[in-house]
């Protein structure tokens, strides 16, 4: 499913730094009942903020969050 998703997105593979992403943003999601900011992902989950701009460019967070089937994060727009 996550792939469809990711495709829909643009994103034509999911590598092993999507998955990274992905795995942290279901895991804090499961912890604290809601997804990471950019911010938060850039500090704590081993990917920068320039990657994770590379990885999704349509903004990380949100899209990110859809590609993990969370709710996007608060604040985002």
């Amino acid at each position: 499913m996550a792939a469809e998703l990711a495709e829909a997105e643009g994103i034509d593979q999911l590598t092993d730094q999507h998955w990274t992403v992905i795995r942290f943003m279901r895991k804090e999601y499961a912890e604290k009942g809601t997804g990471p900011t950019v911010r938060v992902l850039g500090k704590t989950s081993g990917v920068s903020v320039k990657e994770l701009y590379q990885l999704f460019p349509k903004g990380p967070a949100k899209i990110a969050a859809r590609i993990a089937g969370i709710p996007k994060p608060r604040g985002c727009i």
